[in-house]
């Protein structure tokens, strides 16, 4: 896992934070209250923070980042809306 956060990430939909976490507590990652206000999520090979509104931000740690990326982005297409990610222009 890197030391620092290599993956950001915009989503904008109408869900929570609470509810996009719980898309990823869906697939079997851990999910918890990161504080008052934001959650994280916690995986073998990632750690995401899920914080903000309109829209909802996502940032953290992600192992082979290039190749995980589009998994990470595939379950936030669940959330019905529209996102931008900083993988986003070294996968195209």
């Amino acid at each position: 896992m890197p030391e620092g956060a290599n993956f950001n990430s915009t989503l904008g939909t109408t869900l929570s934070r609470e509810q996009v976490a719980s898309l990823y507590g869906a697939l079997g990652r851990q999910v918890r209250n990161g504080s008052w206000a934001d959650f994280e999520v916690i995986s073998d090979w990632a750690e995401l923070v899920i914080e903000a509104t309109g829209p909802i931000l996502m940032h953290g740690s992600v192992a082979d980042v290039l190749n995980r990326a589009e998994e990470l982005v595939a379950t936030e297409g669940f959330a019905g809306g529209s996102h931008r990610t900083a993988a986003d222009a070294v996968l195209r």
